[in-house]
């Protein structure tokens, strides 16, 4: 049998065919480097993505395997959380990157050498002071193996001019600091020698205890370049509510009528922290002059708040006190390293009285009590009595170590401003009468006082004076009286002379009941 076949047919099968075969061996080479491709990948380790957290502890244990003192690193307060620190206050602290290296471990050398009685001295400053007496202590000079600085062997106690000379320089001392150019490697070599001293000096002691006292130390040394709020301590032990005694709320807000011919309310504000029986300061208040509204009739013609040794408290329960006695839109201001906060009324705190107020202060004002007693006087024309206060502005954030070891640091994350922009940090509230208390010590310290106070950027003269129209007429009226008070016989004059500029400053405000 034979078969024809056209010829344009059979160049097409052809054709086809060999399409076809190309079709197959590029799949097949397609599929050759694909899964070449995914043994690649499979066979290769992924790279981990390193967090902050991470890269922080690498760097931390490098520290360590460099070290040549290991042991410092060791132990429940040990150079491991030294360093921690250091770099957690360049993230939180409100003036981030403050503290120069050197100089911080200038600082903490410093302390360091105080656990032993010794006090360093960079050889610049010393020579220049060294025949000054108030400025460098009189005692026998130590070999510090090292040309840059000085040791002297401390007496059991610093005289009064030599510890106020060495305040007033310590500014000029940590720039001196920076001179020494002190790294972690000489830091630890310092440590050392200070831990061998002690040994020495103390062979029946613990020597793990020895080593915690001599971080403890160099740790609150360095951070003492940054304010003198930001510190470690150690935590405290309380006692439960079985092994407590009861707690009476009026041991912290006690409160007193004075009847005349104008009758005050008076309260005594000793802090603005929660209390053992998970009331606060503000719900206190606010309960007390409630109750005492209703029972007196709303006959009070104002009241008194004493904030006098009041210095501590928690910013939010001081924004519901405030709450209490003004509804304006911007009690303060909250600034931290980027922005500034304003903060308005606590919801749940409404305003509970608009009688007017009157608030005692003194030296021992600090802290929450100075920007209650403030934002009252711009909110409400509070009138201030007293002294002026402390002057610390600013807001420490707590913390524990992870894993809890024993300590807690705080670190200085943000301060407050006055609603018109005003700064408390380091120059507090000044009353718009002052009232001078002859019973208070003499040489009380004042923030002011310290050498690393946080920058004020507002010039706190324009800014520190009560727009009251009713103060120009109230102090003109009292400039040629005294007040009518018996010295010899009144436990708290203060308190008596304030009561009775008070209700002199009432008459003339006619909207006084």
């Amino acid at each position: 049998m034979v078969f024809t076949v056209n010829s344009g047919t059979l160049r097409t099968q052809m054709t086809n065919r060999r399409y076809n075969q190309i079709l197959f061996l590029r799949n097949l080479c397609c599929l050759s480097f694909f899964l070449w491709i995914s043994v690649l990948i499979s066979c290769r380790q992924p790279t981990p993505k390193l967090t902050t957290k991470s890269s922080t502890q690498n760097k931390l244990s490098s520290f360590q395997q460099e070290s040549l003192f290991p042991y410092l690193y060791q132990g429940k307060l040990n150079m491991f959380h030294f360093l921690f620190l250091k770099e957690e206050v360049n993230l939180l602290h409100l003036e981030r990157k403050r503290i120069n290296i050197s100089s911080g471990y200038g600082s903490a050398v410093k302390a360091a050498y105080s656990t032993i009685s010794i006090e360093f001295y960079p050889k610049d400053y010393y020579e220049k002071y060294k025949n000054d007496p108030n400025t460098i202590i009189s005692g026998p000079i130590i070999n510090s193996n090292s040309d840059d600085f000085i040791l002297i062997q401390r007496p059991k106690e610093i005289e009064p001019k030599i510890a106020e000379s060495q305040r007033k320089k310590r500014k000029e001392l940590s720039i001196h600091f920076s001179s020494l150019h002190i790294d972690q490697q000489k830091f630890e070599s310092i440590l050392n020698q200070i831990y061998e001293t002690t040994k020495q000096n103390n062979p029946n002691t613990d020597k793990n205890l020895l080593q915690e006292n001599i971080i403890f130390s160099a740790i609150n040394g360095y951070l003492e370049e940054l304010d003198h709020s930001t510190k470690i301590w150690k935590s405290k032990t309380y006692l439960t509510s079985s092994e407590a005694e009861k707690f009476n709320v009026l041991f912290k807000i006690s409160h007193q009528i004075f009847r005349d011919k104008r009758t005050i309310l008076y309260l005594k504000v000793s802090n603005f922290n929660i209390y053992e029986d998970n009331t606060n300061a503000a719900e206190a208040v606010k309960k007390i002059i409630q109750h005492e509204l209703q029972k007196e009739n709303n006959q009070f013609a104002g009241i008194l708040l004493d904030f006098r040794e009041n210095d501590e408290g928690i910013l939010s329960i001081s924004r519901n006190f405030i709450s209490l006695f003004s509804s304006k839109p911007v009690l303060y201001s909250r600034v931290d390293s980027t922005k500034s906060n304003p903060q308005s009324p606590a919801i749940g705190f409404e305003r509970i009285t608009k009688l007017p107020i009157a608030i005692l202060v003194n030296e021992t004002t600090k802290g929450i009590a100075e920007h209650v007693a403030g934002s009252l006087r711009e909110n409400e024309n509070a009138l201030i009595l007293g002294s002026k206060t402390y002057g610390d502005g600013s807001i420490q954030s707590r913390f524990y170590f992870e894993p809890k070891n024993g300590y807690e640091y705080k670190i200085t994350t943000s301060k407050i401003t006055l609603a018109s922009g005003y700064e408390i940090e380091g120059n507090g509230i000044i009353p718009d009468l002052l009232i001078e208390d002859n019973n208070q010590p003499e040489g009380i310290e004042k923030k002011k006082d310290y050498w690393n106070v946080l920058k004020a950027k507002t010039n706190p003269n324009d800014l520190a004076k009560n727009s009251n129209p009713n103060l120009i007429a109230f102090l003109k009226k009292i400039e040629m009286e005294k007040p009518k008070i018996d010295e010899t016989t009144t436990k708290d004059i203060l308190l008596e002379k304030s009561l009775y500029y008070f209700r002199q400053y009432l008459e003339t405000n006619p909207e006084t009941p």
